[in-house]
Order: structure tokens, then sequence, then C-alpha cells
């Protein structure tokens, strides 16, 4: 997360300036920063895509993929968003350069052009998450798919992110962890995940059976409450 400085609104300041001192709060922080994080408000709502909370958003990725089963998936790695960083335009640049990568840009400014629902990212078998200036809010939705999420390490973490089981051979891996803070080894993990479905769709199911059936709980009426389950 950042922002302009009124003083100076060429200076863009991190989501955790001047974390030096005392007890801090936020939504985001580094493995090495200080810091008690709190859920975003992307439980709460999130208008701009469209999202109108996390129960509502589970309820509707349900109900898509009640109709789906794995092999009627898109055997696609898709993304779609705003090209804010430049690890979103290389993972565009290396992604799109394969028969299976799907990588677009949604033009907020220009009516939404690109916007598919985050239900109807269910859809596709692999799903990408790439950051932008910090964490990308949208990873929580996209865990709610029975579909692989593909990710670069991540450099921000949230509060449910203890959820998240990325390492390789794990019985209970439910994402890809890339080794690096950029889309080195993207084509070779695609590539596995292509030709191993049983491999793929297990970790589909890991995330299905982690996060959207049992561990991230959100309670509407307390907005700044959720609950990572036992």
């Amino acid at each position: 997360m950042s922002t302009r400085t009124k003083a100076d609104p060429g200076r863009t300041c991190s989501a955790t300036d001047n974390l030096e001192n005392g007890a801090h709060f936020g939504l985001t922080k580094r493995d090495s920063d200080r810091m008690f994080l709190l859920p975003d408000f992307g439980f709460y709502s999130w208008p701009e895509p469209r999202v109108l909370g996390w129960q509502d958003a589970r309820r509707k990725a349900i109900e898509f993929d009640a109709r789906l089963n794995w092999t009627s998936k898109e055997d696609k790695l898709f993304w779609r968003g705003a090209y804010l960083s430049q690890l979103r335009h290389d993972l565009r640049d290396v992604a799109n350069a394969h028969p299976w990568g799907d990588i677009g840009e949604i033009k907020w400014g220009e009516g939404a052009t690109g916007w598919i629902s985050m239900e109807q990212h269910c859809g596709k078998r692999f799903l990408a998450d790439a950051d932008s200036h910090s964490y990308s809010g949208r990873l929580k939705y996209l865990m709610l798919c029975r579909s692989v999420v593909v990710s670069h390490r991540k450099q921000w973490r949230q509060s449910w992110h203890g959820a998240l089981d990325g390492r390789p051979g794990s019985p209970t891996q439910n994402f890809i962890e890339l080794g690096a803070e950029s889309w080195d080894g993207l084509v070779e993990a695609v590539d596995d995940l292509r030709a191993r479905p049983s491999y793929a769709e297990a970790i589909a199911e890991n995330a299905v059976r982690a996060l959207r059936d049992r561990c991230v709980a959100f309670r509407p009426r307390r907005p700044s409450q959720v609950e990572l389950c036992p």
C-alpha cells in the first residue's frame, strides 16, 4: 500500500515507513517489519471490482465451481488487472509468450474494459497473483476458486497468510509460490501443473478445504473481525 504526500506529491510513501519505535498496526508488512496485522477492508467490500464482501464472493465461487469439473475448466494461466508495477508487466511478457498464457489489462478509466467477475475466475485452471506497490488484494478471492493460484514469492504478508502453504511436496500445499520475487520458474511451474493434472487438482482441492470450506471466517456485521479457524 502506498500514498502520495501532500507536502511532496511526487514522493511515494511505503506502507511500512517510519516503523522504528513502538507498536504498529497495518494491513500488510514485509517479513522484516515489526507490525500487528489487521484484516484489510476487502473482506467487507471491494467496490472497484464489484465485490460485495467475503461471504458474497464465497457463495458465488461455490455456485460457479459446482457447475464445473477440473477438465471443463479452461487450461490457461489467467490474470486481469491494472499494470501498476513492473512485476505485472513482466508477468504479461513471460506468460503470454506461451499458448497457456492469458494475461490482460483492466482499463478502469474506460468503462472497466477487460473486467470479469471474481467468480468467473473459477472457470480457469490456473490463476496468477501479482503484487503491485504492496500486497495484492485479490489473492484471498482467487483462493476461493477450485483452481491453482500461482504467485511469485510473497514480499508482503497479510493477516490471513498463515493459511497459505506453498511448500513443494507438502501434502497440504494449496498454491504455487515461486522461489523468487520475480517470474523466474513460472514457465516450468505451469508446464509441470499441466503435465500432472492430478497434482494440480490436488492443490486446488487443498485450497478449497483450507480456505473456502474451513479456514477463513468473516463476520459481516463486524468488519474488523476475521478469524483463521484451527
